[in-house]
This record gives structure tokens, C-alpha cells and sequence, in this order.
């Protein structure tokens, strides 16, 4: 499957899953635990995508629906690295408060915080 294709349908099952999450709201499934944390052929999960497509909204659900914040793609980097790889600075400061793990090296040993601007003062005062 192609990546745009696959990105999309990504987000078609957040609003399948998470119907009102543009609201900033939205009511728990019995499947949702499993669905926030399936993953492509790539190891990317719903919590990829919308961190890469900067749906905050749709990561703030995810985040407090249990998607593991520290799942990693097959190339090692989690939603933190994504995050700042896309220079999602509003959604990195939320994965961190929602205690992400900054220490996850990725498959060329850097962290999140390895990669992020030095003026995401955030990123150094967490643990």
C-alpha cells in the first residue's frame, strides 16, 4: 500500500474510532485499547500518523484512550520522534506530559531529544 494511502486510512480509522475528536472529545470502545495501538507493515501506529499529519487533537484522544506513547516503527522512532521530526512542538509538549519516554534511542541511536531545537525548552527540564 502506498504511504499517502496508508496515512489516509490511518486517519479514516481515527474518526471511525473517535468521532467527535475535532471536538476534543469522545467515548471509550470495548476495542479501542487494540485499534490505538495496531501498526502497519512499517510499525507505524494511528499514534504515528496523527502525530505526522499534526492532528493534536486526534493524539490527545489516543494518548488518553492508552495507545502505547512508546511504540516504536520499524526504524526505531516513536511518536516523540516524529513529533520532532516534523517540528510538532505543541504535540511533542503534549507526548512529554503524558510522560513519553525521552531516553528511546532510534536504529541510529538518537533520541527525541537528540533531535529536537534547542529552544524546546520542555525537552530538557523532563526526565
Amino acid at each position: 500500500m502506498p504511504t499517502e494511502e496508508a496515512m489516509q486510512e490511518y486517519i479514516t480509522i481515527v474518526d471511525e474510532l473517535f468521532p467527535n475528536w475535532a471536538a476534543g472529545s469522545g467515548t471509550r470502545r470495548k476495542d479501542e485499547d487494540s485499534m490505538a495501538s495496531a501498526s502497519d507493515t512499517e510499525g507505524r501506529t494511528p499514534l504515528h500518523w496523527a502525530v505526522d499529519r499534526g492532528h493534536l487533537s486526534a493524539v490527545e484522544v489516543l494518548a488518553k484512550a492508552n495507545a502505547d506513547l512508546n511504540a516504536k516503527d520499524n526504524e526505531g522512532q516513536t511518536a516523540l520522534h516524529y513529533a520532532v521530526v516534523c517540528e510538532r512542538e505543541d504535540i511533542a509538549e503534549l507526548l512529554v506530559k503524558h510522560h513519553a519516554d525521552l531516553q528511546i534511542k532510534d536504529e541510529d541511536g538518537n533520541t527525541a531529544r537528540d533531535l529536537c531545537p534547542s529552544s524546546w525548552s520542555f525537552m530538557n527540564q523532563a526526565n
